[in-house]
């Protein structure tokens, strides 16, 4: 019996461990306000982006957390070029790949050094993306975010 529950024990540690996805740093939570604002420009090296957006539309009324990761070790550990706006009024402009495929959506923070996204909706796939950050007096938690994918 003893031997039964560490080979059970083992190979949860192998799944958990040797079989993570980008989906290992998510977690769904309730939506909370308290945000600065946030763009996320995902690069080509990215896998699983199709399945990461079917997730996100499919939960579009909940909000996904990146657990317990620091902006400076977002910058290192994942594939993203965060670009950062601390203004409502601020304009970004985004230069694309050729090609790519375009998602803009927009999200929250709650927690300091957790960030939160919700629902994303698809764009063209353009060289150049301007937008800018639009904040309503009722939703002053949210940011835009946008993510491409050639």
């Amino acid at each position: 019996m003893k031997h039964l529950l560490a080979i059970i024990i083992l190979c949860i540690v192998i799944v958990t461990t040797n079989g993570c996805t980008p989906f290992s740093y998510f977690y769904m939570v309730n939506k909370l306000n308290q945000s600065v604002p946030l763009t996320i420009q995902i690069g080509k090296n990215s896998e699983h982006l199709e399945e990461y957006h079917h997730l996100m539309l499919h939960y579009a009324d909940s909000i996904l957390v990146i657990d317990n990761i620091t902006k400076e070790q977002l910058n290192k550990k994942l594939p993203y070029n965060i670009i950062r706006s601390t203004d409502s009024s601020t304009t970004v402009t985004c230069v694309l790949p050729p090609h790519s495929t375009t998602y803009v959506g927009e999200g929250a923070k709650i927690l300091p050094q957790q960030f939160t996204w919700i629902a994303i909706t698809k764009a063209s796939g353009t060289d150049t993306l301007t937008y800018t950050n639009l904040w309503q007096q009722s939703q002053s938690s949210r940011f835009r975010y946008v993510y491409t994918v050639e």
